[in-house]
């Protein structure tokens, strides 16, 4: 479950491998402030990429359906601000099978980097999937994707901020400066 098709990470053998356990929402990662996000590299683990390629028919009941015409396979990246609320989101297609053209049907294999700067600044993202290939129970696509190499930018405190903080800093020295004497 937590190995990739192309055996390792996007340009090492570390990444990450995300689970969303049944019926729950998956982790989030928090930073230390404000961040506005660049890109992120994702794929698929062998796993999940061999349920969509191939199903899960060694078991019985299978647990997952070999993909066919309008299937899909989605992540959600939320972007979350400084209260913890979601603001925007990035959809990015793990799989798709939503064309009629047979051609254009696929299932990542490989990294692929997605661009997130379009969630602006952020304080942590938090992840969701979501899958046509649903049953009694919920999503019955495995729920794993692997993740490597995202960048993204302390957001810098303004100038007024600052400012504010080594003026309060000068009051307070001024302050016990005056009550020595």
């Amino acid at each position: 479950a937590y190995n990739t098709p192309n055996g390792g990470g996007h340009n090492s053998s570390n990444y990450g491998v995300f689970y969303k356990p049944f019926g729950s929402i998956i982790e989030t990662i928090k930073f230390d402030g404000a961040v506005t996000l660049s890109d992120v590299w994702i794929t698929n683990t062998t796993y999940v990429y061999k349920a969509i390629v191939e199903g899960d028919d060694g078991n019985d009941p299978p647990y997952s359906k070999k993909f066919g015409q309008g299937d899909w396979y989605k992540l959600t990246i939320w972007g979350f601000d400084q209260n913890e609320q979601q603001t925007k989101c990035k959809d990015i297609f793990l799989a798709d099978y939503r064309s009629t053209n047979q051609n254009d049907w696929y299932a990542l294999e490989k990294w692929t980097q997605f661009d997130l700067s379009s969630l602006g600044v952020v304080y942590g993202i938090g992840f969701d999937l979501s899958s046509t290939d649903t049953g009694t129970f919920g999503m019955n696509t495995p729920a794993y994707f692997a993740m490597d190499d995202l960048n993204y930018n302390p957001v810098p405190i303004p100038g007024a901020v600052w400012l504010f903080g080594s003026g309060i800093v000068g009051l307070f020295c001024l302050r016990r400066r005056n009550a020595e004497n």
